[in-house]
């Protein structure tokens, strides 16, 4: 599956390199340390058994609870009792390298345009969504899904090296800049015995793992076609299924082939759903009449719905704003995430269902009080006064007025 990257192949030389992705003077170093624009964060995954023993009422006040998550869920050490089936390591960048981020989402984009269409890929990709994966098993399927275990870690920095050079086709010496500027330290043994691998959290590690992979991923869809069998890829997530019930020989070679090629399936994850069944597929459930989202998002829409019904005509003060604007922020959220899933007909087109319509209008409606677009110091904490920067906040402080008044 070589492909001719002449965007990339343009870039052969390091200057043009340190010019276009914009190197702070001290990176265009020639031995320039990259790790030391990374520090890790560790965030505890969630626990089923804890949910399904909240009390109704106590999510429902969850709903409309504006947390810090930088603060209440991601922790700056390694916590004593750290395992990788209870924490999951994110990767984030230190305080003066927004330039790198920059520069990995540009190298996103090359990769992206290049690459052109693959049809079974849902990841990474600006048209496609876990909507669109699941969409396409839709119907009375017998269904394989399977995880992929620590897809982009096994992903080491001299492994990136060799398929950015042959894949590009570009100087050896220019392949390690971009691996090196492209891939984190690790924050444990590594699996291939080097120090760097594709960071969980980095805007290029999708589509780079894919790319490191792609070759395995075009045979086993090929074989799949010959089978009539569809196949979707998002991120980790790989998806077949048939109308006839899924051949144990292409199984067992999946799975062997899989493992030839250094990736290791979640054997806890493997799901085999039988003709007719409800199928979970990307965050989303596959019924052979339509596509939903689960019960408990319902609920949440539901909820953020009421509150921003209730209080959007008693917003008195630039606190009161504040704090709908976060609560409008997660209902937008979650009303794009419906429609995406549920309002999708046989062409792939987006209709609103009837029933949704009052999240519409609401929508609509609160579009014009709040802006969209803000940045925010941390991304992953509500917007505040002290999380906004001078210019956005005046911007949102004039809505906030122009809001007032309207609604007087």
């Amino acid at each position: 599956m070589k492909k001719n990257f002449d965007g990339l192949k343009r870039l052969n030389k390091k200057k043009t390199i340190y010019s276009l992705f914009e190197f702070p003077k001290a990176a265009s170093n020639k031995d320039y340390d990259f790790s030391n624009n990374y520090e890790f964060r560790y965030l505890a995954k969630k626990k089923d058994d804890i949910n399904r023993k909240e009390r109704k009422l106590e999510r429902l006040t969850g709903y409309i609870q504006l947390q810090d998550s930088d603060k209440d869920a991601l922790m700056r050490s390694r916590p004593k009792d750290y395992d990788k089936n209870s924490y999951r390591t994110i990767v984030n960048y230190s305080n003066s390298s927004d330039w790198l981020k920059k520069a990995q989402k540009k190298i996103h984009k090359y990769i992206v345009k290049e690459l052109g269409e693959v049809e079974y890929l849902h990841s990474t990709i600006k048209s496609k969504s876990y909507a669109t994966n699941a969409f396409q098993h839709r119907g009375e399927n017998y269904t394989l899904a399977i995880d992929l275990k620590n897809f982009f870690t096994y992903v080491s920095r001299e492994k990136l090296q060799y398929t950015l050079k042959d894949f590009l086709q570009i100087d050896s010496d220019v392949a390690f800049l971009y691996s090196s500027m492209l891939t984190s330290p690790v924050d444990e043994p590594p699996h291939h015995g080097g120090k760097y691998n594709l960071g969980q959290g980095l805007p290029s590690s999708p589509i780079l793992a894919y790319l490191c992979h792609a070759s395995l991923f075009e045979y086993i869809y090929n074989n799949s076609l010959k089978e009539e069998i569809t196949m979707t890829v998002y991120v980790d997530d790989v998806v077949f299924s048939s109308v006839k019930p899924i051949p144990q020989h292409f199984i067992d070679r999946l799975f062997g082939l899989f493992k030839r090629n250094g990736l290791e399936i979640n054997k806890d994850k493997i799901r085999l759903y039988m003709n007719g069944s409800t199928k979970k597929i990307t965050g989303t459930y596959v019924s052979p009449q339509k596509l939903s989202i689960p019960n408990r998002k319902h609920e949440e829409l539901h909820n953020l719905y009421q509150t921003l019904k209730e209080k959007k005509e008693k917003i008195e003060t630039m606190d009161d704003y504040l704090f709908l604007y976060n609560i409008y922020l997660k209902f937008s959220g979650n009303y794009q995430y419906l429609i995406q899933v549920e309002c999708r007909g046989e062409d792939g087109k987006i209709s609103v269902n009837p029933r949704y319509k009052k999240f519409e209008k609401l929508n609509n409606e609160l579009n014009i009080l709040f802006p969209r677009g803000l940045k925010k110091k941390k991304k992953k904490t509500p917007y505040s006064k002290e999380n906004m920067y001078f210019e956005e906040y005046k911007q949102l402080e004039e809505k906030y007025k122009l809001s007032v008044s309207r609604l007087k």
